[in-house]
């Protein structure tokens, strides 16, 4: 039985990654060791992003296929997505005012879901 979920992100960018997922998004670091560093809110661990520095990985962007994560997401959008202007983030997709998208540091899409 699961009971619990995050995902595992392989990067070449580990500063840029982590601060797309800690000044952009405002997830907390749930934990850091060596190249590896967990982000989450209040305790609970959503996504890992561990440096990549095997030449030729599996885990590189050129051997995989796009990775599309979603974040649940509650309060005013707008509020957030000025956040993400500031930051020199902007949404290259929205649907129905509920789902904004946006690309983290390596591409990939990070859906927002207001719904």
């Amino acid at each position: 039985m699961i009971t619990a979920f995050f995902t595992v992100l392989g990067t070449r960018n580990l500063e840029q990654q982590c601060n797309f997922y800690a000044n952009i998004l405002g997830l907390e670091p749930e934990f850091e060791n060596n190249d590896t560093v967990g982000f989450g809110q209040n305790g609970q661990l959503y996504i890992v992003i561990r440096r990549e520095t095997t030449a030729k990985s599996h885990h590189g962007a050129e051997n995989k296929d796009p990775i599309i994560l979603t974040f649940k997401c509650e309060g005013n959008p707008n509020a957030l997505i000025t956040k993400l202007a500031e930051q020199g983030c902007n949404v290259h997709e929205q649907y129905q005012e509920l789902y904004y998208f946006i690309k983290d540091y390596d591409g990939n899409e990070i859906c927002l879901d207001f719904s």
